[in-house]
């Protein structure tokens, strides 16, 4: 079975028309984060995944997250035997309903990244994040203590019951954000408090890491 690597920036939302995508009958769609978080790319990420343990692999003819890839704006070498994809700008995996009726993707109607002819009987790597587009995010603390659109460190599925993951920079911007609109140190204390009060002592240490790298400078730890 043909290899593509799919390369790219990549969101869902579930506002998406239509929501889900019908992953190619004869192909597959192979997933190297957890859902809902996000893909870290690295020269030893791009080595490791023709042989990584996907997280998730989407069988030929079933429902996938229909999701928005766009260009990174860089190339490279694939691993021996793939073939290299990169969006046509932003696309989405399917962008038609009539898809789902028919079973197959006719270019005619779908201009989506599975209407392809290179990834039709094709395992489909998906080298890109599995981020959630929230357009109400609620409180900063929801990402701390959901994992929703957290960096998954490493690729794949080591096997192991735990999968490290750590705050993107969205989601400790939300907490920068807030701190910024405090009036006073004293103020500012408080509203950590509050905010605190649920999260685990590795959340809190995540939040505390997470914050210091983007604002090395902040003194106000949670």
């Amino acid at each position: 079975m043909p290899e593509v690597l799919l390369y790219a920036h990549g969101s869902w939302s579930p506002s998406s028309t239509p929501a889900y995508a019908l992953v190619p009958q004869g192909s597959r769609l192979l997933f190297f984060t957890e859902n809902l978080k996000l893909f870290v790319d690295s020269s030893a990420a791009r080595d490791a995944i023709a042989s990584a343990e996907p997280n998730q692999v989407v069988e030929g003819y079933k429902w996938a997250q229909n999701y928005s890839v766009s260009p990174v704006g860089q190339t490279f070498d694939p691993p021996a035997g793939m073939v290299f994809k990169e969006p046509q700008g932003e696309q989405l995996l399917c962008t038609s309903d009539e898809c789902g009726k028919q079973g197959w993707h006719d270019p005619a109607k779908c201009s989506g990244i599975f209407a392809d002819s290179d990834v039709q009987g094709a395992d489909i790597y998906f080298m890109a994040c599995r981020y959630m587009d929230l357009k109400e995010a609620g409180s900063p603390e929801y990402y701390a203590e959901t994992g929703v659109n957290q960096r998954q460190d490493g690729i794949g599925y080591d096997g192991t019951a735990e999968v490290s993951h750590e705050l993107s920079n969205s989601g400790t911007d939300a907490w920068l954000n807030a701190l910024n609109e405090m009036n006073s140190e004293e103020e500012a204390d408080a509203w950590l408090a509050e905010h605190t009060a649920s999260l685990s002592q590795d959340q809190l240490e995540m939040v505390e890491r997470r914050i210091q790298e983007r604002f090395p400078t902040w003194v106000n730890q949670p």
